[in-house]
């Protein structure tokens, strides 16, 4: 199989239609007509997992963030940039970004995979716009509690909480990664968990609800973290689907460390 067979087969695994002239799913580098054996795939092609899986061989690298930091990938005469592009092109990596053809599955691919690493027992109901999908817990939960399952199952170091911490919940706003504005989202939600937030706007409206006597809570688990089991369930899908291929996921990590505490 050819890296372009894979490519424009994983385009057909969603079930909300994606806008071809627009997306940021595209290749970012390399050839897609040399046969493909060894995939590697990741959150974030960072230069350390670009080294690490052209050592282990990997013809194809798929990302679900940006190489250059923008959303598009459009490439700016910054030095950084420029010496991340040598980098690519001496690892003879094909690079493809896997990011709205993913969460345009149903269910988007990368929420399922967080639900499934984080072993919450309930049920995935509507989707409500593009990376947000409503949970349903069993069993209530409250927020404290929320975030020690995602902390426990996920490796998370900590999860920051706005809002009610003691009351239990069931109904979730998943919303992985960074959707945008979520404030709208305590309407009918006990629970908003994301990846990114603004604390000005969604975080506040959580700290004041919650000062007005309602249940409700933000839960902020980092961009990493919240979408990686989503990376991690595509390899799963992967090796099902095409058994002759080996697939490999490689840990980017959080961008972001906790300070050592003083003594």
């Amino acid at each position: 199989m050819k890296i372009m067979e894979l490519v424009e087969d994983l385009k057909t695994w969603n079930a909300e239609p994606v806008d071809e002239e627009n997306t940021c799913d595209t290749v970012k580098a390399g050839s897609v007509d040399k046969e493909v054996h060894k995939v590697a795939l990741t959150m974030f092609g960072t230069v350390d997992v670009i080294r690490e899986a052209g050592m282990w061989g990997a013809d194809l690298l798929i990302v679900h963030e940006p190489l250059y930091y923008d959303h598009m990938d459009s490439i700016h005469n910054l030095m950084i940039i420029q010496e991340k592009q040598r980098i690519v092109s001496e690892s003879g990596l094909t690079i493809f970004r896997f990011h709205d053809y993913a969460h345009a599955m149903v269910p988007d691919m990368i929420c399922a995979g967080e639900l499934k690493y984080s072993r919450l027992q309930g049920e995935i109901q509507e989707r409500q716009r593009f990376g947000v999908t409503s949970f349903v817990l069993e069993h209530g939960l409250t927020a404290e509690e929320l975030a020690k399952t995602f902390e426990r199952n996920l490796h998370i170091d900590s999860v920051r909480i706005s809002g009610c911490t003691d009351k239990k919940g069931n109904k979730i706003a998943c919303c992985f990664g960074a959707p945008g504005e979520l404030f709208d989202l305590f309407e009918d939600h006990d629970f908003v968990v994301a990846g990114e937030i603004s604390e000005w706007r969604d975080a506040e409206i959580a700290r004041d609800a919650a000062a007005l006597g309602y249940n409700k809570a933000i839960l902020v688990l980092g961009h990493e973290t919240s979408e990686r089991a989503g990376m991690m369930y595509m390899k799963e899908l992967c090796e099902d689907r095409y058994p002759d291929l080996e697939f490999r996921y490689f840990e980017s990590g959080s961008v972001l460390k906790i300070s050592a505490k003083q003594s």
